[in-house]
């Protein structure tokens, strides 16, 4: 009786009319062999009045080739598989005998050839002009060894990342049936369940946050963890998070503004001020930790910015504010590396004031016809126009009805303790 002592993993298949589609079937070192088989009748409708011994059966490895026109293959009557039937249905047998060596390791592929409209089977090491059904491929499995997993890597996307292990026992990477991705803590113990899996050794991996992860390699036999550990940072997908503005007067007091969470449009209107800022913050964090591939693209009303307004990257500072030059729609366009991923909106309309406003309530000042009226003038009074420079000083005491001697405008006049906005 002849033995097929192959060893060799096939991933490929060149047999003519082999199918893709086929069990695997791993077999423990000592482990017999009961697979019931049979014909694929749905597929070879000419088989339905056939039965599993009206074909014959080959055990093969179509990587060495015979002659030019086929491949290796042996008829499993010369072999020492068998196939026996039981109420009426067959199964292929192989029983082990203690052995060891290539003796003990299984790599065969199991098909059936027929001749259409014969039953005649196939007695050359071709298959020309006849059709073979491939059932199974059979693979005796070694046991693994932490040894086996030489290391770990990653690369990412996003979110997802993507596990890889480098697996070599000096054998096959069949011996590796699936490889399983976990967390683990600082001492490399495993926590909680088992995150992905996967059949071969690059495993897709999401997760929502920062953690340490290991990996285990398994087959039906045997199971061996990676003494290396991986620490993955969680980097969001990129998009907007969130937009917003801030109004400043003189200086750099903040006296308005708003931060709009999960929002990509804001429309706000507000006098002139000394300034207004727009921004657009990403999942991504502080602007100073995005990549540079990131780019903030920003357009006012379909055009480039004006010429006072000044953009740094997710930041517009429009400084000094005008109506005339800023009143508009801004535009913000998120991309990374050339492909867009969000895109935010800001509608200003700022009117301008048509008389006395008073920012401190019940305030003593006012102003009309190019004179400042104050109560109290003990402290002192500073003038400052809408840009946010100081234009006149007027000294204590100085008297309760005062020239203002300044062009005609907008100025935010205070005495220490009261501010009003007037109309000169």
């Amino acid at each position: 009786m002849k033995k097929l002592l192959l060893s060799l993993l096939v991933g490929s298949m060149a047999f003519n009319g082999y199918a893709a589609d086929y069990d695997t079937l791993y077999v423990g070192p000592n482990q017999d062999v009961r697979y019931e088989i049979k014909l694929n009748t749905t597929k070879y409708p000419e088989l339905k009045d056939m039965t599993v011994s009206d074909v014959v059966w080959y055990l093969g490895d179509p990587h060495n080739r015979l002659t030019d026109k086929g491949n290796v293959a042996i008829q499993l009557a010369e072999t020492d598989f068998k196939i026996e039937e039981e109420n009426d249905k067959y199964y292929l047998e192989y029983r082990q005998v203690n052995g060891t060596g290539d003796e003990d390791r299984l790599a065969y592929y199991l098909f059936y050839a027929f001749e259409p409209g014969t039953k005649a089977g196939v007695d050359a090491g071709h298959f020309d002009g006849y059709t073979t059904d491939t059932v199974a491929y059979i693979y005796r499995y070694n046991e693994l060894t932490a040894e086996d997993i030489k290391g770990i890597t990653y690369t990412r996307d996003g979110e997802t990342f993507t596990i890889h292990v480098e697996f070599d026992n000096g054998n096959s990477p069949m011996d590796a049936q699936s490889y399983e991705v976990f967390e683990v803590d600082e001492n490399g113990e495993q926590i909680g369940e088992v995150l992905a899996t996967s059949s071969t050794p690059s495993i897709p991996l999401t997760i929502d946050r920062d953690m340490r992860i290991g990996v285990a390699v398994r087959n039906p036999g045997s199971v061996v963890t990676s003494e290396q550990t991986l620490y993955l940072n969680y980097i969001p997908d990129l998009e907007i998070a969130s937009i917003g503005y801030r109004i400043y007067d003189s200086g750099d007091v903040v006296v308005g503004g708003d931060h709009l969470d999960g929002k990509t449009e804001v429309e706000f209107t507000s006098e002139n001020k000394h300034s207004i800022q727009l921004f657009v913050n990403t999942s991504w964090g502080p602007l100073e930790d995005l990549k540079e591939h990131v780019v903030f693209t920003w357009t006012k009303d379909g055009a480039a910015l004006p010429a006072n307004a000044k953009a740094e990257r997710g930041v517009v500072t429009l400084e000094p504010f005008t109506t005339d030059t800023h009143n508009g729609v801004y535009k913000c366009v998120v991309s990374d590396n050339g492909e867009e991923v969000g895109v935010a909106y800001f509608a200003i309309n700022a009117e301008l004031p048509t008389d006395n406003e008073i920012i401190t309530a019940n305030s003593s000042m006012y102003v009309t016809n190019g004179y400042l009226y104050i109560d109290q003038v003990s402290a002192g009074v500073k003038v400052y126009n809408i840009n946010g420079s100081l234009v006149k000083t007027i000294p204590a005491n100085t008297g309760n009805v005062i020239p203002l001697n300044l062009p005609k405008g907008i100025y935010v006049i205070t005495n220490g303790k009261e501010v009003i906005k007037a109309v000169n």
